[in-house]
């Protein structure tokens, strides 16, 4: 293209390049890669490193990460492969869970296909292993929970955590 096609902006550029003496050209060039190599580590360099430094930390969380889905999905393949219990064994299993974990503390009572669990004052650790023992033992699941944390008072296991509430499970027909 000459330099009679080329746009107005250009033509000036094109001119004013002309006029410029060869030590300034080259200043300018070296500028401009300069500028050139600066972008390029920015925009195509930079993004990918910084995603390899952070790729093994990464990997090793979602490694733990599916490493305790696979935990989980064994635990519920095992619940799964239970015996079904009947509706009175279940309900014994959690009335022996309720003196286990939570003696004093909380009240069992039994509506039908539910039972109601009113919690006064429980330790949350304790009402996480009667949990577990209901879900496992008694094959009932929490359909509804009203629960409130009780204002901090230190126990003598230094718990300080505690729940008043009520927890409705469903009971196996």
């Amino acid at each position: 293209m000459t330099s009679r096609h080329l746009p107005a902006p250009a033509r000036r550029l094109q001119a004013g390049w002309t006029c410029l003496q060869a030590r300034e050209r080259r200043l300018i060039a070296l500028a401009g890669g300069v500028l050139g190599l600066a972008l390029l580590w920015w925009l195509a360099i930079a993004p990918p490193l910084a995603t390899l430094k952070t790729a093994a930390a990464e990997r090793a969380s979602l490694r733990a990460q599916a490493v305790h889905m696979q935990q989980l999905a064994q635990e519920a393949r095992m619940l799964q492969s239970l015996p079904t219990l009947a509706h009175d064994d279940a309900l014994h299993a959690l009335e022996q869970a309720v003196k286990q974990h939570l003696p004093g503390s909380a009240t069992l009572a039994a509506m039908g296909e539910q039972a109601r669990l009113t919690l006064t004052g429980a330790s949350a650790e304790a009402l996480a292993q009667w949990l577990a023992a209901a879900r496992s033992n008694a094959r009932a699941l929490p359909v509804q929970a009203d629960l409130r944390p009780v204002p901090e008072t230190a126990d003598d296991a230094g718990n300080t955590v505690r729940w008043s509430g009520t927890l409705t499970l469903g009971l196996p027909p």
